[in-house]
């Protein structure tokens, strides 16, 4: 049995998952009440896509969860005019214990969905149902030209298949006879040449152009590289920003990690709460076995994944990045550290290095434990050939900036 704290670690800190019943049972009957307050764009789009047969050769039909997300979407923006995360709260949450964004300037939904169930052709509704409401019935709160960002270069290479040229928007029933004068649109992938203009655009580009450094070589429209740099510079000022740390919570116990798999070095030490501690490479598994004989140490853990800790940071371009500690190592004078080993360092060191040694310094302070920060190189550590913990302290000065 999990107690009520354990199950709060699993909420986001903004939840908003204790609306969806409300909302699902208000999306439910507006659908049933003919989609009431709607636009009249809308109810012939929502009527072509959901309520026709289509056949192009082969009958096809938007599953009922795909209908089910557009449908959301819709009521929330279009009929409930809710566009910020206070009044969603306010309408459709039955807890009174849930945290406000701090920033809550501008619309934002999430549709949850899992992989495979068509979460591309949702995003074409959508784009569909802003354009056509924007053109056809003239309104400027519904957009013209989106920006699509792909996690990653796998799924960016996907998307290209389904946006290159319009195709989704001609392949699937996307586009009704009666709206078809009005639709003048163009998709413009990542490293395409400047086209014709068009009342419509979409962007799409991977998150990898959000770092890229400035002056790259670039042959792609200018619209798509400003509205690029405009989402990273707004997206910068609103999203980092200094806060006063704040204890939330007595924090977990590492033996709450669940069982998980590996496949890469493993050693059995006495001192870790593991029955194998994890390593990553090998000389990691040395670090470990070092750790598990010093006299100085009572106890260590590699810090697995699985276990979620993370300490926030910003690059050096203000982007907020997540960095991942190697060992905590507790000492016999009570002292916890924080250990990162490292065999080649990254552009983000310092700046990682920084944000560790904050970190500790706030834990330190809020929790009356006594925290400390240490960067072990491996060629530091094969010179000093350490007999004891104590032996790496020589490190600190020079390696922390």
């Amino acid at each position: 049995m999990r107690t009520e704290a354990q199950l709060a670690l699993l909420e986001p800190r903004a939840a908003t998952a204790p609306c969806v019943p409300a909302i699902r049972e208000k999306v439910t009957k507006w659908r049933d009440g003919g989609y009431k307050g709607a636009t009249d764009t809308t109810r012939l789009l929502l009527n072509h896509w959901f309520l026709t047969e289509h056949r192009s050769p082969r009958k096809f039909a938007y599953h009922y969860f795909q209908r089910e997300a557009l449908e959301t979407l819709i009521y929330l923006y279009e009929v409930a005019k809710i566009r910020r995360q206070k009044p969603l709260i306010e309408t459709f949450a039955v807890r009174t214990d849930l945290k406000l964004l701090r920033y809550d300037d501008f619309a934002r939904y999430c549709v949850k969905m899992a992989t495979g169930s068509g979460k591309t052709k949702v995003m074409s509704l959508a784009i569909a149902w802003q354009y056509f409401n924007a053109v056809a019935e003239a309104r400027d709160d519904f957009a013209k030209s989106f920006l699509l960002v792909a996690p990653n270069v796998i799924v960016f290479e996907r998307l290209r298949t389904d946006f290159a040229g319009g195709r989704i928007f001609t392949t699937d029933p996307i586009i009704p006879e009666e709206l078809r004068i009005y639709w003048d649109f163009q998709c413009y992938i990542r490293g395409e040449n400047e086209r014709a203009g068009s009342i419509g655009a979409l962007y799409l580009t991977n998150v990898q152009q959000f770092y890229e450094r400035a002056g790259s070589a670039s042959q792609e429209p200018e619209a798509m590289a400003a509205t690029v740099k405009t989402l990273v510079e707004a997206l910068q000022k609103i999203a980092v920003s200094e806060l006063e740390p704040q204890l939330l919570d007595a924090g977990r116990a590492l033996s709450e990690t669940p069982p998980f798999p590996w496949s890469r070095p493993t050693m059995a030490a006495k001192k870790c709460i593991f029955n194998l501690v994890p390593c990553d490479n090998e000389f990691e598994k040395e670090f470990a076995r070092f750790l598990d004989r010093a006299e100085d140490i009572s106890r260590f853990a590699k810090l697995p994944e699985q276990f979620g800790f993370a300490i926030e940071y910003t690059d050096g371009k203000s982007n907020l990045r997540y960095y991942e500690p190697d060992f905590i190592a507790l000492t016999g004078n009570g002292t916890h550290y924080i250990v990162e080993t490292k065999g080649l360092e990254d552009v983000n060191v310092v700046n990682k290095d920084r944000a560790a040694k904050l970190w500790c310094e706030n834990t330190t302070r809020l929790t009356g434990k006594s925290w400390d920060y240490l960067k072990v190189l491996q060629t530091e550590f094969i010179r000093l050939q350490p007999t004891s913990f104590s032996d790496l302290l020589v490190l600190k000065p020079s390696q922390l900036v």
